[in-house]
């Protein structure tokens, strides 16, 4: 703004001059941000739909601006984790001034287990283990990134023949957890093993079958000794050559011959 003044004596003479007045707003506007915001997730998603209000925004002079500087707008879908959103006030001075809030969103959502059941084989010492993935079944999860698995039993012996009840537990990383239980038939298929004598020779024609059983050597099996049999039994006359076959049965019906 020109401000003149003007000066004038007693005769009526005059001068003037002009002075520049200039205002300045230095003053910076206000900005009010809502409250910082905790959600769970959506329901199967991994992020959360979230709804904020505007910040606001006033000044001294008119002809304020608001603008979102960073973050996500409003009804924006919102990853896990925390998201700062900021917003900046800017005058017609352009004077600025900023205010920031965060949204967090958990995973609330459990995992779903999904179990499948197995048969595994015994080996050669009467050991067999497994790992969560032979018994996971599809497991999933909305968050699927960092899921652990955990079995409550990997390993079995001769003992455990026959079906197991084995937990699987799968956790995500938030901690969430669930649970199924898959069965694990445990089999014994490993035939036992032994040695026959060699061919016996008897003195006479008429003597029975001798009790061979006795000669038997290098008898054993992956989960105990095995029953012993021959055919025909000990005790049986017989006359000219004859075959006796002897069979080795372990506890789980597997056998082995020889002659």
């Amino acid at each position: 703004t020109t401000v003149t003044v003007t000066a004038t004596d007693a005769s009526g003479n005059t001068a003037t001059c002009d002075v520049t007045v200039t205002v300045v707003d230095g003053t910076a506007p206000t900005v009010s941000c809502p409250a910082n915001i905790a959600v769970g997730n959506d329901v199967d998603q991994c992020a959360a739909v979230v709804t904020y209000s505007i910040p606001t925004a006033s000044d001294d002079c008119p002809g304020v601006s608001l603008a979102r500087t960073s973050g996500l707008a409003s009804g924006a879908a919102f990853p896990l984790g925390a998201s700062t959103v900021e917003y900046t006030a800017t005058d017609a001075s352009g004077n600025t001034a900023s205010c920031s809030f965060t949204v967090t969103v958990t995973d609330e959502q459990a995992p779903t287990a999904s179990c499948q059941d197995i048969t595994v084989d015994l080996d050669g010492t009467g050991n067999v283990s497994i790992t969560a993935s032979q018994v996971d079944g599809g497991s999933s999860d909305n968050c699927p990134a960092g899921l652990t698995y955990a079995i409550s039993d990997n390993s079995f012996d001769c003992g455990d023949a026959g079906d197991n009840n084995v937990t699987l537990t799968v956790t995500d990383g938030a901690g969430n957890a669930s649970a199924c239980i898959a069965t694990v038939t445990v089999r014994d298929a490993t035939a036992p093993t032994f040695s026959c004598p060699s061919a016996i020779t008897l003195a006479s024609c008429a003597d029975a079958v001798p009790d061979v059983l006795v000669g038997i050597a290098d008898e054993s099996d992956n989960c105990g000794a095995p029953a012993l049999s021959q055919s025909p039994a000990a005790g049986v006359a017989f006359n000219g050559q004859t075959t006796v076959t002897v069979t080795a049965t372990d506890a789980s019906g597997n056998t082995a011959t020889c002659d």
